[in-house]
């Protein structure tokens, strides 16, 4: 009897999962959590829904749409993002867009004509793109708070599959397609898990290889040894037909360190309804913030008299002081608001970003190198492959590795499909 073991019950591993239901005779999604759908799932304050996100859908093509309209039902919705560059909240036409648009270098008193991108790193593509005028007022901040590093400490793999070069006027965040926002993604996760056994409050600790051969799982559910006092870990032993999806970070499983960027989010409640001037606005040189949303406006949720923001908070090896946080945040609301606080929720995730430095991109060689020579494992995903991508491009992911399996019977041939997948991040 085959089995598949899915490694984590989030987005990428719960679309792997529902299709491969088709192809194996039991299929096992372990989850650490006591709920599946990872940072996309939904939570709700102040009978309001959000994610940890922000989770946008969108598609760039008609099928990546049709598979979002055969599970939920979506409504479109005009996203326009906002850039706060002085810390003080002004109406929508006071902030400057984001993407970062031509009119807004205009505004900086800047005419820039975008040359041949350098990929050199981080810093000299984005100058390429906008120029140092508009580098050193919407890039250089913000990004030195959201990775940690200074640019031009950083790769430029991924910024070419991000909305980073000079847009025209009054962009879309997402000029593609279709986009929009189901409210909840509940009926997403439930549908997708059906057929699927989760293993909810079960974390995968270890994996015992043999011969280039996974041979068993080791899993903590939560159980305490009496005796001891240490966690109980269950082996589960694999047959020779059986697989194993990760969509863990690679890191967890392999003696290869990588970075990631935490963040934290500051829930917060408010009693009056669209105090920000957009969906998402984006503070690139002020407060400890990188973006305020405003979920309402984010998912066309039908809401009166109140709203619900997140304040996301990068972090690293340090977290920051909550309490700085919380009083910077007060001030804002406050002030630049004007609102009063009904309820607060602070949530955080360790590894959300992964940095793309060149040293964790060596290492993530490395890595895949270490994971291609295990016959019957197979990792994909915005962990698995230290990938920053979109729900779309999980999505795609997870369809292309169902798609491809049988055929990824090398070393080199999982090795390349890994490499492939990460050649587009959006």
């Amino acid at each position: 009897m085959s089995t598949c073991y899915i490694l984590g019950a989030g987005l990428t591993g719960l679309t792997v999962a529902s299709r491969f239901t088709e192809e194996f005779e039991n299929v096992v999604a372990f989850e650490k959590n006591d709920y599946i759908g990872g940072l996309c799932q939904t939570r709700r304050l102040e009978q309001i829904n959000y994610e940890f996100g922000p989770h946008v859908l969108y598609a760039k093509t008609r099928t990546q749409q049709a598979f979002w309209e055969s599970y939920l039902d979506n409504q479109l919705i005009d996203y326009r993002v906002r850039c706060c560059v002085n810390g003080k909240l002004g109406t929508y036409d006071e902030l400057y867009d984001f993407p970062i648009s031509r009119r807004n270098l205009k505004r900086l008193g800047v005419a820039h004509q975008a040359t041949a991108p350098d990929y050199s790193n981080f810093e000299n593509y984005m100058i390429s793109q906008i120029g140092r005028r508009g580098y050193d007022t919407f890039v250089k901040n913000y990004n030195i708070k959201q990775w940690g590093l200074d640019p031009k400490e950083m790769s430029a793999e991924w910024a070419r599959f991000r909305p980073l070069t000079l847009k025209d006027d009054n962009p879309k965040m997402f000029g593609d397609l279709w986009a929009g926002h189901p409210g909840s993604y509940e009926p997403l996760f439930e549908k997708l898990a059906q057929n699927v056994t989760i293993r909810t409050n079960h974390a995968v600790s270890a994996m015992v290889n043999a011969d280039g051969t996974i041979r068993a799982l080791e899993v903590r559910n939560g159980q305490v040894d009496p005796k001891t006092g240490t966690p109980v870990r269950k082996r589960i032993e694999l047959g020779p037909e059986d697989l194993i999806v990760n969509t863990l970070p690679l890191d967890l499983f392999f003696p290869t360190d990588l970075t990631w960027r935490g963040v934290i989010k500051v829930f917060t409640a408010l009693d009056r309804e669209g105090v920000m001037p957009s969906y998402s606005t984006t503070f690139p040189n002020h407060y400890p913030w990188t973006r305020v949303l405003e979920y309402p406006r984010h998912s066309g949720q039908p809401v009166e008299g109140k709203t619900l923001l997140s304040f996301a908070i990068p972090f690293g090896d340090h977290r920051p002081s909550l309490e700085e946080v919380m009083a910077q945040i007060n001030r804002f609301i406050k002030n630049e608001i004007g609102a009063n606080i009904i309820a607060r929720s602070v949530e955080s995730e360790r590894r959300v970003y992964p940095v793309s430095s060149k040293a964790n991109l060596t290492n993530l060689t490395k890595l895949f190198r270490q994971a291609a020579k295990l016959k019957n494992f197979l990792t994909v995903g915005r962990l698995g492959l230290f990938a920053y991508i979109s729900m779309a491009r999980a999505v795609e992911m997870a369809l292309e590795l169902v798609d491809n399996r049988t055929g990824l019977q090398s070393e080199q041939d999982r090795y390349d499909f890994y490499q492939h997948l990460r050649e587009e991040l959006w």
